[in-house]
């Protein structure tokens, strides 16, 4: 298992992490059938959460 200790990254790159992900997450989301697939996902999870519960 990796661990990895957020508190020693520096600022700057972080936010370039950060900025590079968002853009990766806002592609990924503009393709209209990977956001069926997510709230496809979602309701199967949320359906288990509920029989768990």
């Amino acid at each position: 298992m990796v661990k990895i200790n957020c508190a020693a990254i520096p600022q700057t790159e972080a936010r370039l992490l950060a900025m590079t992900f968002l853009d990766g997450v806002r592609k990924f989301y503009s393709d209209p059938k990977n956001v069926e697939k997510f709230q496809e996902w979602q309701k199967r999870k949320q359906a288990e959460s509920l029989v768990s519960a």
